[in-house]
């Protein structure tokens, strides 16, 4: 949901009278758009329940077959179009057709995968973490990391040869930020990198609501004196530890309100109130805590919102905002695989009792309103393009 979300929320920043902005998504996400493109179509992706699979596994994203599809699909859309500028999150394949067409591209990627930021290292949730402790293997994967970035950037290295163009070195974080243009959705408080290009730019946490109604329950809960804890794990959290928030929020003098994101939800207690979605930046401002996977997606609107979160973090893009969200003083995490009741009811209860968090958050929230994401990202894309040479950077076929 997050890589929908973050394109519609800058395609929104732009003028329709000075813009010609053309949309594809999976065609899943259209009812969700509130404005009006001067195209809107569908966009080949892989079945998200395979695509989490191989997160869990410790897989590459994108296997190079599926890249390869990706591409062939862009390059009938940039034939159609013939766009200026193409602009995609996490849309690795772009790294191969926009060369193709000497097309200029954007990526959209948080600033905590720039190569321009020492990454901690943090064993992301692996089938070998359900057997040794992630707190030894932490400094095993410092040592192997390079190798791990190397495997997960040889598909698209694989896919870049087969259309004759030249490799990218193999480091994903050089893959992640391929493009003419680099657009973080984060603040640099919140995310310090140290000296980047010109051409990579903070344009704020790029706010978008989705508009989605509210449940029949929603007045009867706001209106409730108990504070409130906001559970939403996202399209891509770690689902299994739904149940075990749940047990460890049923002991505590609260009402839960889950939003499910269309996943199995089973065994609701009689304090918790659960529908699809929610507004969540909205839903985060009336309660006094949000859980989820820690992903910027959700931790984001939190703190926008002055709510302090519970992190549950599972695959290593969570962990590593889990850990800017533990350091940033608004929030505690809990590793999936140590998300016990018993340990869950403990962090919930100190983001309750202790008003340091809240404090924290608040402060972000200030802090995060500072960056307009609506008049930076015009500013930059005129500034880009009064400017512009037209180079891919990435080489082009044989």
């Amino acid at each position: 949901m997050t890589h929908f979300v973050r394109p519609a929320a800058l395609a929104e920043t732009l003028d329709p009278a000075k813009w010609e902005v053309y949309f594809r998504t999976p065609r899943r996400y259209h009812p969700f758009l509130r404005q009006i493109f001067t195209q809107l179509g569908d966009l080949e992706t892989m079945d998200p329940a395979t695509f989490l699979d191989r997160l869990a596994r410790g897989k590459p994203a994108y296997p190079a077959e599926v890249l390869h599809r990706y591409v062939l699909d862009e390059l009938r859309i940039l034939d159609e179009i013939r766009p200026d500028l193409v602009i995609g999150d996490f849309r690795l394949s772009l790294c191969v057709s926009a060369p193709l067409r000497r097309t200029p591209f954007a990526f959209i990627f948080n600033a905590q995968w720039s190569p321009y930021r020492r990454q901690p290292a943090i064993v992301p949730d692996v089938p070998i973490t359900k057997w040794i402790s992630p707190g030894l293997l932490n400094p095993l994967y410092a040592i192997l990391r390079p190798a791990f970035f190397f495997l997960h950037a040889k598909p698209l290295n694989e896919v870049r040869r087969a259309f004759g163009l030249p490799r990218i070195p193999y480091d994903v974080r050089g893959i992640y930020t391929a493009g003419d243009l680099v657009f973080h959705p984060d603040i640099p408080e919140f995310v310090a990198l140290q000296s980047p290009p010109r051409h990579h730019h903070f344009v704020g946490v790029c706010p978008w609501e989705l508009a989605s109604p509210k449940p029949a329950w929603w007045e009867e809960v706001m209106a409730f004196p108990e504070p409130k804890v906001f559970v939403s794990l996202g399209s891509s959290g770690p689902v299994r530890a739904l149940p075990n928030v749940l047990e460890a929020l049923s002991t505590l003098p609260v009402k839960v309100i889950v939003a499910t994101s269309g996943r199995v939800v089973e065994a609701l207690g009689s304090n918790v109130y659960a529908t699809n979605l929610l507004p969540y930046a909205e839903t985060s401002r009336q309660c006094a805590v949000v859980v989820s996977h820690g992903g910027t997606g959700g931790l984001y609107p939190a703190l926008g919102a002055g709510t302090p979160m519970l992190a549950i973090p599972g695959n290593i893009d969570n962990h590593l905002s889990a850990d800017l969200l533990q350091q940033s003083g608004a929030g505690l995490q809990v590793r999936v695989e140590y998300a016990t009741p018993r340990r869950l009811r403990s962090a919930i209860s100190r983001l309750l009792a202790e008003n340091s968090f809240r404090a924290s958050a608040s402060r972000w929230a200030a802090t995060m309103a500072r960056y307009d994401t609506a008049t930076i990202f015009p500013r930059i894309l005129s500034e880009w393009f009064a400017g512009r040479d037209g180079s891919t950077g990435l080489g082009a076929p044989r």
